[in-house]
């Protein structure tokens, strides 16, 4: 009789399941060990230093309320059915801004002018100031033409400032108002601010890249310098506008932004209310609360791609709110959220036909 020699069932279910198991231990230290040589910091969360899949953010309590789930849900099918708001560029503002910003910079200009004018436009933050105030800049200068800015802003037959909003007013350290019009407070201040040290400062920071979570946080700690001198000209809500332009044009990186400002009475911040059920919500908590949720969006297999960040999800949440209630614009009943876009559309198309106009 001739025996056959061999392993059991058992025995080779056993040695299939050992083989697996090495492997993916093989595969999980693969892993790790090119998360651990990431020089960006890109696969660790930016608030505990764990690396992603070892983060457990998503655990904590809320600042203040209780996140609901029935609002989370219908915050999920909001953007599962609207995806108008997924990306900065949506914001026609912000496009426009971009354009201009990467093709004076390949053009040869300087980005400290990029940003000074980033600035300048936020200050009035209307799309049609923005034909007025890109005449300041040359390409072969290295400061904008002041003179010349005055001259297009006391032409201007429309309002500058932008609608349903306060005009920014800049005042000095005695807290007096600047300047006779509007037009004269506010070239005051970009005259001052153009020659501050930390809007230098906050320029070469952005003309080198900002790509770690220390150099965000000295760019945070320049413009609340700019605030101290400039009471009411480099608001949160300031902030937030122009952290936009500058991710877009990719001189911040969106991976290590550790916070977004959050501004009271935004749309953001109304939303953010609803969410975790609060009556009242300071600026600082409504910035944590926003880490909190994205790291709830997170554990539910959201937010994680580089386009999940705290700017796309703020903008998501301002979109949410405006879809809530109906308006009538130009005789349609339709949501906030499609006025925004259809005004920005329209202010866009005219501001684009303007340019052309002056270029050629």
């Amino acid at each position: 009789m001739i025996y056959k020699c061999g392993m059991a069932g058992w025995q080779k279910r056993r040695a299939q399941t050992c083989r697996k198991r090495r492997k993916a231990k093989y595969a999980v230290e693969g892993r790790r060990a090119g998360w651990k040589r990431s020089k960006c910091g890109s696969n660790t969360c930016v608030w505990c230093k764990r690396w992603v899949h070892r983060c457990e953010c998503a655990e904590e309590a809320a600042v203040c309320g209780k996140l609901r789930v029935s609002c989370l849900n219908a915050f999920i099918r909001f953007m599962l059915t609207d995806t108008r708001r997924r990306f900065l560029a949506d914001c026609l503002d912000v496009q426009v801004l971009c354009e201009w910003g990467k093709g004076f910079c390949l053009a040869g200009g300087i980005v400290a002018n990029v940003v000074m004018g980033v600035l300048m436009f936020r200050h009035f933050n209307r799309l049609s100031t923005w034909e007025y105030i890109v005449q300041a800049f040359e390409v072969n200068r290295n400061s904008p033409d002041f003179d010349a800015l005055t001259s297009e802003l006391e032409l201007a037959e429309e309002p500058l400032h932008k609608p349903f909003a306060v005009p920014v007013t800049v005042r000095d350290k005695n807290g007096v108002r600047i300047g006779r019009t509007k037009v004269e407070n506010a070239v005051w201040a970009f005259r001052q601010i153009w020659e501050h040290d930390a809007f230098k400062k906050l320029a070469r920071i952005l003309s080198g890249g900002v790509t770690t979570v220390e150099s965000f946080v000295e760019v945070a700690q320049q413009w609340e310098s700019l605030h101290e001198s400039f009471p009411g000209a480099f608001g949160i809500y300031r902030f937030k506008n122009n952290m936009d332009v500058w991710l877009e044009m990719g001189m911040m990186s969106k991976h290590c932004v550790n916070r977004w400002p959050v501004a009271k009475k935004s749309g953001t911040w109304k939303s953010l209310k609803w969410l975790y059920g609060t009556r009242h919500l300071s600026e600082l908590q409504a910035e944590e609360l926003l880490v909190h949720l994205w790291h709830a969006l997170r554990k539910r297999g959201w937010c994680k791609s580089r386009s999940d960040s705290l700017s796309v999800l703020s903008l998501l949440l301002c979109g949410w709110h405006r879809s809530k209630y109906r308006c009538r614009f130009q005789g349609k009943r339709m949501s906030g959220l499609d006025r925004a876009i259809l005004r920005e559309e329209l202010d866009t198309a005219r501001l684009r036909q303007a340019l052309r106009t002056i270029i050629e």
